[in-house]
């Protein structure tokens, strides 16, 4: 029993200490650090420094920011972040908006924001701190039957009809884009999230008819085809697995995996968010 009230006790240091920002004492200009790792995201000519830098780009192709578009991504996935992200109301004249309030985990908000929005909080190491979701004695979130945490803030709850809400899931996944040789982030929110379970089942599928010995993550086995489908005035990613990599392209995506992985939930919200609150 003492050993579990240790373990709890050390537990509940390491959430503690993960509520803090070790470089919130730089201010604003710890922000401007750049992700080391290029961005992918449905591209929407939303701003005209975007359609003056690159004439060239389509809407609804897949921009990368260091300059590179793509008709679709053809990738293995290294890894999954979860996060948070509230917006403010839509406004067409608001070319570069601030998320009202952020979680870099979708557990709490984000170490060093001033004003988080949710008013509840949990006790870590006898101190009360704002949370997203619910938290059980012993500092673990809650979750239900599926898995999926259980949310506390009124933001990220759904409404009394069902009303979507307001701070946003986002889901970062980490791939090996292999038409470029290059590691991408790529982001999901809003309606294309409901296109993840069907990516999720395609690989446990895919893991099932697996043949031959297996050394690594199934993912880095599939080969993930991203395409962009139009749906009314906006995009949503569509998943497909297409087949299997072969053993250098394995060797490229294992290497990959080594040096994304281990530190892709150390990214925060200002690395892996270029996108605006109007995109799918």
């Amino acid at each position: 029993m003492a050993k579990n009230k240790d373990l709890t006790r050390r537990e509940n240091s390491a959430v503690s200490a993960a509520l803090d920002d070790p470089l919130n004492s730089f201010g604003e200009a710890a922000n401007q650090i750049p992700s080391k790792v290029p961005v992918a995201r449905i591209e929407y000519l939303a701003t005209d420094q975007t359609k003056q830098d690159h004439p060239e780009w389509q809407r609804g192709k897949f921009s990368i920011n260091i300059g590179e578009q793509l008709d679709h991504l053809e990738a293995c996935i290294l890894g999954i972040k979860y996060s948070r992200m509230l917006w403010p109301p839509f406004d067409p004249d608001d070319k570069n908006p601030e998320p009202l309030c952020k979680s870099d985990n979708g557990l709490w908000p984000t170490g060093g924001l001033e004003s988080p929005k949710t008013s509840t909080t949990h006790k870590f190491d006898a101190e009360n701190h704002p949370v997203c979701v619910a938290f059980m004695a012993d500092g673990q979130p809650s979750r239900n039957a599926t898995g999926k945490f259980i949310p506390v803030c009124p933001y990220a709850m759904f409404g009394q009809n069902r009303e979507a809400p307001t701070c946003k899931e986002v889901f970062t996944i980490a791939l090996f884009e292999h038409q470029l040789n290059i590691p991408v982030l790529f982001t999901v929110k809003s309606t294309g999230i409901k296109h993840l379970s069907d990516m999720r089942m395609a690989l446990i599928n895919f893991e099932r008819e697996f043949k031959g010995k297996r050394e690594h993550p199934i993912t880095l086995y599939a080969k993930l085809i991203i395409k962009s489908i139009p749906v009314k005035n906006w995009f949503e990613p569509h998943f497909e697995i297409a087949g299997k990599f072969g053993k250098t392209e394995l060797e490229m995506n294992l290497e990959a995996y080594n040096e994304i992985q281990p530190n892709l939930q150390k990214y925060s919200t200002d690395d892996i968010s270029f996108d605006g609150p109007e995109d799918a």
